[in-house]
């Protein structure tokens, strides 16, 4: 979208430029919703397109749509972390993998050993710990902040330490592998094919990431 077309204080169309093409052209109707896909990418960890750049709701806003609430943005705690400095979009994975996932630290900073020479007692469940009746499934704005104060402290994991783990071991103990797979194989193998690790032998590390805006973008007529 370049542009809209505003006749008499309401929205009647758009002007639009072909990607592939580059040809302008303009489109008009009874109704205009825009669904422009966010701006997230304001953000510097976002699993928004490269597109959502704000860019489509500022030539809203200049042709006279009321913006509001531009900070109100859901927040995943389920993105497979960066890898390094350069990287800034993410891949949201799914948060029902918090139905049968643990999420744990090390407990001491600066443990560096690799997940499975973590023993139990060096582990730190800290959704469990901090919010026994909810645990891992706690809404995600308390899961995201509690990940980031962990990874803050110096407990996380993975390049940069912007991670935590998502662990299936016991699920895949006490359910079989065949049900975890049954329920999540598409997402372990979308995770595997990013990150080059086997979620069913080492935990899937996670991290907060924005997504969805929930700002209000609109023209309110009389």
């Amino acid at each position: 979208m370049l542009d809209l077309v505003v006749i008499d204080g309401v929205a009647r169309g758009i002007v639009v430029r072909d990607m592939v093409t580059g040809r302008i052209a303009s489109f008009s109707g009874d109704a205009v919703v825009l669904a422009t896909g966010g701006y997230a990418n304001v953000f510097y960890l976002s699993t928004n397109a490269k597109g959502c750049n704000v860019t489509a709701a500022y030539r809203a806003y200049k042709r006279g749509a009321a913006f509001a609430n531009p900070c109100f943005t859901q927040i995943h705690p389920t993105c497979i972390p960066v890898s390094g400095d350069y990287q800034s979009k993410l891949t949201l994975m799914s948060e029902s993998l918090r139905n049968d996932g643990r999420i744990w630290v090390p407990k001491q900073k600066g443990d560096r050993r690799p997940p499975n020479q973590i023993p139990e007692h060096d582990r730190d469940y800290f959704l469990e710990r901090k919010y026994p009746s909810y645990g891992n499934l706690a809404p995600r704005d308390i899961s995201s902040r509690a990940a980031k104060e962990v990874c803050d402290e110096g407990r996380g994991v993975g390049p940069g330490g912007r991670g935590v783990y998502l662990d299936f071991a016991e699920s895949i103990a006490r359910l079989g592998r065949h049900v975890i797979q049954e329920r999540y194989g598409n997402l372990f193998e979308m995770y595997q094919r990013i990150t080059g690790e086997d979620p069913y032998d080492v935990p899937m590390r996670i991290y907060p990431a924005r997504t969805t805006p929930w700002a209000a973008c609109g023209w309110i007529t009389t």
